[in-house]
């Protein structure tokens, strides 16, 4: 099941986020139980676009976050093998994102002992 969520990014709110955000990544790295690849990728044949993904495993889920901007289309791909000759997939319900100037999540469910690669493709 993939869930899709925009969060606010104004003062208080977005400070507490990150806060909470980094608690949570100090945890799970301490744990031992992150995962995933980051590579961003442009479809077009102009300079690449910069957006870094950040991905969070715990469990049975990951959580995936980047900030979007206006006027972007964002694709999420995954590979469950090895990164360098794998073919990638799109995350249903990620395969057109559009930008809205916030930061975007997304969770991607599955087993726990699956390690899993993402990469987040940015359309202008």
């Amino acid at each position: 099941m993939t869930r899709l969520s925009r969060a606010p990014r104004t003062g208080l709110a977005r400070m507490r986020c990150g806060l909470r955000r980094c608690l949570l990544v100090v945890g799970l790295l301490y744990w031992g139980v992150t995962t995933g690849c980051v590579t961003v990728e442009n479809l077009d044949e102009t300079e690449p676009q910069h957006a870094p993904l950040m991905v969070v495993r715990s469990g049975d889920y990951a959580l995936l976050s980047w900030d979007s901007e206006l006027n972007r289309e964002y694709a999420v791909l995954y590979t469950d093998g090895d990164r360098r000759f794998a073919d990638w997939h799109p995350l249903k319900g990620a395969e057109r994102i559009r930008g809205t100037g916030r930061e975007i999540r997304i969770e991607d469910r599955l087993p726990v002992d699956r390690l899993r690669h993402y990469r987040l493709m940015v359309r202008n």
